[in-house]
């Protein structure tokens, strides 16, 4: 093929793909964007072949932000109906909710090529059918809440997110073992739901914008006003991490669910995402969508962060330190603490627990010569026999009773359907 029909070729792709620009912009610009396009193709096709290729890659890549563009300044400078234009958010939603599900579909490994059947296929596009009412939750309560928020005052959001703060600190035990799955997701759904409100105030407090009906003349009070949530929304953010962090490594000592804990995230980001897009501004909207790619980002890079750490080998670190405190403690004392809390907080500022079993605390005795340190330990999460690890032992500890035998007896007492049983090194 030579290269004038390769060039001619190029020309009748890019004048097509003119067509889905806006009417307007078509019928203004397309013929002289097809003649500077043309012309400058050829002078690159007259150099090297390379520099054509490298021509047409640039195009190829600045099309789809370019045609964006043009479609968002058409919509500002033609308003459409509020239906309308709600309709076309909720299919760019619907779009952007289906490639999630997607996303986690590839995750879950499931492929109606392999063992092909009913239920396979099924499960295999799962993802797909809960997108669509997942999504439309989402897009009604983010337009609502978008049609609302404009009249009531920052300082309610400030209360709820201080909440939201408060309760992210409290263990979802509080509410009882059978709601604490329950508890976990509503957390983290009213704290990501939170951050969005939070960044909408302090953004439109800062480009001095109009909320709950105040206007905000000076300049200096407007971006002091915005410093508050914005604060307020950050520190909500990395709470919600840590804690996420943390479920994810709890999580892996018991029988986990990995990534099934990001589903149930995902449709709190969506609403956030879909609100922030609706309710900002139309010169700062790329926020929203800003949101709705990097709150998933995090959520990710803590997930795998955590997918690394082993629970066991954080057990061991957290004792060294333990003991390390408690030989601190006998040079300074002379003797071994009756128990650990006397280590707080001049040897060490927190006991943190060993991370095998939810709940479960040291196994420890002191004298004043003599100490033990463990932990109640199991092989698997689902093994019901119990046995106590030694991590450190001092001076003459012979007389005292099996180690963690007093805790694991608690256990059998909280827990009488576990079937849980002591064991030792000798069974």
């Amino acid at each position: 093929m030579s290269q004038e029909t390769i060039i001619v070729v190029i020309v009748y792709l890019y004048r097509t793909g003119l067509c889905l620009y806006p009417t307007s912009f078509r019928k203004e610009f397309e013929e002289e964007m097809t003649a500077v396009f043309s012309e400058a193709i050829s002078e690159a096709a007259q150099t090297t072949g390379l520099n054509l290729l490298l021509f047409c890659w640039r195009e190829l890549r600045d099309y789809p932000f370019s045609l964006l563009r043009q479609h968002w300044r058409n919509m500002e400078a033609n308003p459409m109906s509020t239906t309308r234009k709600r309709i076309y958010y909720l299919l760019a939603f619907i779009i952007l909710g289906i490639v999630w599900r997607m996303y986690f579909g590839l995750l879950w490994g499931y492929s109606p090529d392999s063992n092909f059947g009913l239920f396979t296929l099924l499960i295999a596009y799962l993802p797909f059918i809960l997108a669509l009412p997942t999504v439309i939750i989402c897009w009604l309560l983010g337009t609502t809440v978008a049609s609302v928020t404009g009249r009531i005052n920052h300082n309610v959001w400030l209360a709820i997110g201080l909440l939201a703060l408060v309760a992210l600190f409290l263990p979802p035990s509080i509410f009882g073992d059978q709601a604490e799955v329950i508890t976990l997701i509503v957390q983290f759904w009213v704290a990501i739901a939170n951050i969005a409100l939070l960044l909408y105030s302090g953004v439109t407090h800062y480009t001095g914008g109009q909320l709950a009906g105040e206007t905000k003349s000076l300049n200096w009070l407007v971006n002091n006003t915005a410093v508050i949530p914005l604060a307020l929304c950050l520190l909500l953010l990395l709470k919600v991490l840590h804690k996420w962090y943390w479920l994810l490594i709890w999580d892996s000592t018991y029988d986990p669910i990995d990534f099934l804990w990001m589903v149930f995230l995902m449709p709190a980001v969506l609403f956030a995402g879909i609100f922030l897009s609706i309710a900002l501004p139309d010169r700062i909207k790329w926020a929203g969508f800003s949101y709705l790619l990097l709150m998933p980002a995090l959520i990710i890079g803590v997930f795998v962060l955590a997918q690394q750490v082993d629970f066991r080998q954080l057990t061991a670190q957290r004792a060294a330190r333990v003991s390390q405190a408690l030989e601190n403690y006998y040079d300074q004392e002379g003797e071994y603490p009756p128990n650990l809390q006397r280590l707080i907080p001049r040897y060490i500022l927190s006991l943190a627990e060993p991370v095998i079993m939810n709940g479960q605390a040291w196994c420890y005795d002191g004298g004043a010569n003599y100490y033990r340190l463990g932990y109640v330990y199991r092989e698997h999460w689902s093994d019901p026999r119990l046995s106590g690890k030694l991590y450190q032992a001092t001076g003459n500890v012979s007389h005292l009773q099996p180690l963690c035998l007093a805790e694991v007896t608690a256990l059998q007492e909280q827990n009488p359907e576990s079937r849980y049983e002591y064991w030792t090194e000798n069974e």
